[in-house]
Formats: C-alpha cells, structure tokens, sequence
C-alpha cells in the first residue's frame, strides 16, 4: 500500500490523460482503511471513492458521521 502511494501522482497523471482523451469517464479508487481516506479525499481528480462498509460493523458509519 505504501509503494502505491509513493507512485500516486503518477498513476493519476497517466489516468487523468486517459480521461481527458474519452477513454474512462471517471477516476476511481478502493481504500481498505480509513487512515488513506484523507489522502485520497483531498485529491480533486479522483471522481469516485470506494469504502469498506459491512452491515455487522458499522465502525466506517463512526468515522465518517
């Protein structure tokens, strides 16, 4: 996880030119911890962010509300 993060710009150059030329509508990212979210969340190319969320627990509700 923290090599991807090393690499984040990067990637998200390269999709952001994918985008741009009509080949992907909307950049997306799955986290599996809330530690990244703010990383993520503060990024305003990424369109879409994808959470953890399971119904048994509701920890995720805690953090975000």
């Amino acid at each position: 996880m923290i090599k991807i993060f090393k690499n984040f710009q990067k990637i998200l150059m390269i999709l952001r030119k994918i985008k741009y030329n009509g080949l992907v509508n909307n950049i997306g990212v799955s986290i599996t911890n809330f530690d990244t979210l703010s990383k993520v969340i503060s990024n305003k190319y990424v369109d879409i962010i994808q959470v953890p969320y399971n119904l048994m627990d509701q920890g995720v509700t805690k953090k975000i509300f």
